[in-house]
């Protein structure tokens, strides 16, 4: 087996994220923190199956019922408000089917313009319009996370089909050649000290002009994933983490995919258990800001087998492991995933990918995957691996917008894979 080829020198050190330091909160942060501060009440048993609750939506009766209570969510005036129909929303939210989170966030708006129109009945516009505000942004949070537990719970990734307006700008390599590029994307903004202004499209220039034929990427925001798609002509394969971002596999057109899947590495969520998978989202979501709080956010390995036009199969993965502190951690989710891997491979067949291991060389899961034979090229804490298959490191560059502005706070890795 070829070892990895390091053709550019790494960057300077100040140029490597740090990821494991703490950054200043960002806006999706905030508003996350203030939403669970109204969802603290309930614990995590409070989305588990219960055969002693009468009324199927009762979880979800208790969490609607503890936003609506907030005063710091509705301030006083409009709070006492909301308390004089306490019992009118909880009565509402026990309507709800306790497997359907995204109905119980449309249920948080409804019953939240409920308190407003009351206050809107007494002259109260200035309280009214704070709960609408209040009670949509708490709206907003429920469906998100309903739709990552639904995603936690799938066994597969979403599949984001391109709707045609844009195509890759290159064809497949004849020679059964694969560049394959990883980036985290930080959500579409740059390093959170420097008040960047969005950066999905600058981000998304860069991409294409790395001409890859698969891209790894974490950190990707949930509402920029069909875009992604889009704009670069290629099938994405997305799976949400947390209710701020998910990762995604792009493929070119032409690699055929023949296999779907994905494996949780930190969480047990039994395939198709929403109830089990609701709950790993809100312990985290209550935990968020502390070490429980990494080790505990959801963390997936993404798997897919395609074949090349020239008949040539290969499995792919990509994966952002946890930013906690004790490398043990990112040690037993590599094993997870190597396991996984190694189950799902035919014999000799290649094994291609990586992604955001949260770790630099020599620790101790980056060892997990040498010691199966992979051969793994960095940018320090971002690695491509290959197993059966010869990778050749291209290109590590930090990048900047037109203003000079950096995107991400990661640098993009790009690596030709023959296999």
């Amino acid at each position: 087996m070829a070892g990895v080829q390091e053709v550019h020198a790494a960057p300077p050190a100040s140029t490597i994220s740090q990821p494991l330091a703490r950054h200043p909160e960002s806006a999706a942060d905030a508003r996350a923190r203030t939403a669970t501060a109204a969802l603290s009440a309930p614990s995590s048993d409070d989305f588990q199956s219960d055969e002693e609750d009468d009324d199927d939506g009762a979880s979800f009766a208790s969490v609607i019922g503890s936003v609506m209570d907030a005063p710091d969510a509705v301030g006083e005036v409009a709070s006492d408000a909301a308390n004089n129909i306490t019992d009118e929303v909880r009565e509402a939210a026990g309507s709800l089917a306790s497997d359907a989170t995204r109905p119980a966030g449309e249920g948080i708006d409804t019953l939240g313009g409920v308190a407003a129109d009351a206050l809107d009945g007494i002259g109260l516009d200035d309280q009214a319009a704070s709960v609408r505000k209040s009670t949509s942004d708490y709206g907003g949070i429920i469906r998100e996370m309903g739709d990552t537990a639904q995603d936690l719970a799938s066994s597969e990734n979403r599949v984001m089909v391109p709707d045609g307006s844009a195509a890759p700008p290159h064809a497949l390599s004849p020679d059964g050649r694969l560049r394959v590029v990883s980036w985290n994307l930080h959500h579409g903004e740059g390093p959170n000290d420097n008040g960047t202004p969005p950066q999905m499209d600058a981000m998304l220039e860069r991409m294409r002009a790395a001409r890859g034929d698969v891209y790894l990427l974490q950190e990707v925001p949930p509402d920029q994933a069909q875009h992604i798609a889009d704009a670069t002509g290629m099938r994405g394969y997305f799976t949400r983490t947390t209710p701020q971002q998910g990762n995604m596999i792009l493929v070119h057109p032409d690699l055929e995919i023949s296999r779907n899947e994905k494996l949780l590495v930190n969480t047990e969520v039994p395939a198709g258990d929403d109830n089990a998978a609701r709950g790993a989202v809100l312990s985290w979501m209550q935990n968020r800001g502390s070490e429980d709080g990494q080790t505990t956010e959801p963390r997936v390995a993404q798997v897919l087998s395609v074949t090349t036009p020239d008949g040539h199969d290969a499995l792919l993965w990509n994966t952002h492991l946890s930013a906690v502190s004790d490398n043990s951690w990112r040690a037993r989710q590599a094993d997870a995933i190597a396991s996984f891997l190694e189950s799902r491979a035919a014999p000799g067949e290649a094994v291609i990918g990586g992604g955001d291991l949260n770790s630099r060389a020599g620790d101790d899961a980056v060892e997990r995957f040498r010691a199966d034979g992979m051969d793994l090229g960095s940018a320090e804490i971002d690695w491509i691996a290959g197993l059966n298959a010869s990778v050749q490191i291209e290109r590590r560059d930090t990048l900047h917008d037109e203003d000079g502005i950096q995107l991400s706070d990661h640098p993009l890795l790009a690596a030709g894979v023959k296999f």
